[in-house]
């Protein structure tokens, strides 16, 4: 990714390959890359195993932490699943501690594994299961701002196997936006709390005084006075009106633009 002016590093994680390199008996996926790359493999089985000879974990903590410090200013994970979990196995514990040593955002690039680009573009539509691999177990770790980058292309019907063969291909415009939006978070840490704003949303429904920050068995108006508060210690602009922040916000002039019940 491009550097900024302050030289700092954005890390990206992503898979070598999305080709399968085993050799099950009943499957004919090699077969039909092999055809399609003329004999060629995308990356031969003693590579991999030579890459893997290192914990993958423990490489994360080697690349990203340098001298007992961050070595990135934000991390832009390309992969399905949790960091630590689902197909590599494992506990989530290993990635909130690496997480809270970074300390620094995480975005996600999302992949269609099973939705062609041109369908998603005509609908918006994905599969469910895409979502929930793709997004919703990343968000587990900590991660955000889930974006599309890359989907499925049909390059022709084969015979052989009685299917359809198609690829992933990049869509440039929503890589652009990802890469816009990591070097957003890397300029954003850049600045000074007092220029940074914050926009805070209460919920409120269905519409009423009573339902103003409701949420279940919390008192959501007196964690956001104490939240507050903490940005103000922490160098954000913060102008807090005088008595409780819950009876200005319930009284004539902290309701005067809600919607009429």
């Amino acid at each position: 990714m491009q550097e900024t002016s302050s030289k700092r590093v954005v890390e990206v994680i992503f898979d070598s390959t999305y080709r399968c390199n085993a050799r099950c008996s009943y499957c004919d996926i090699p077969k039909v890359v092999r055809t399609l790359h003329k004999g060629e493999e995308e990356i031969p089985v003693g590579d991999i195993r030579e890459m893997l000879k290192s914990k993958y974990f423990a490489s994360l903590f080697r690349f990203f932490i340098s001298g007992g410090a961050p070595a990135i200013d934000v991390l832009v994970n390309l992969q399905y699943f949790r960091l630590h979990g689902g197909p590599y196995g494992g506990a989530p514990e290993p990635t909130y501690e690496l997480l809270e040593r970074l300390s620094v955002p995480v975005l996600i690039g999302f992949h269609l594994y099973s939705t062609e680009i041109e369908e998603w573009r005509s609908s918006t539509k994905v599969n469910p299961l895409e979502v929930v691999l793709g997004a919703v177990l990343p968000e587990l770790d900590g991660c955000i701002e889930p974006i599309m980058v890359s989907g499925l292309a049909s390059l022709c019907k084969d015979e052989s196997i009685e299917g359809e063969v198609k690829e992933g291909r990049s869509i440039p415009e929503r890589a652009a936006k990802l890469v816009d939006r990591a070097l957003g978070w890397v300029n954003l840490r850049e600045k000074v709390n007092s220029d940074k704003k914050v926009a805070i949303l209460l919920y409120d429904y269905p519409p009423g005084e009573a339902n103003i920050g409701t949420a279940g068995y919390l008192d959501s108006l007196a964690s956001l006075e104490i939240f507050l508060k903490k940005l103000a210690e922490n160098g954000y602009r913060v102008e807090m009106p005088p008595g409780r922040l819950s009876e200005v916000l319930l009284s004539e002039q902290g309701t005067k633009n809600r919607l009429p019940e």
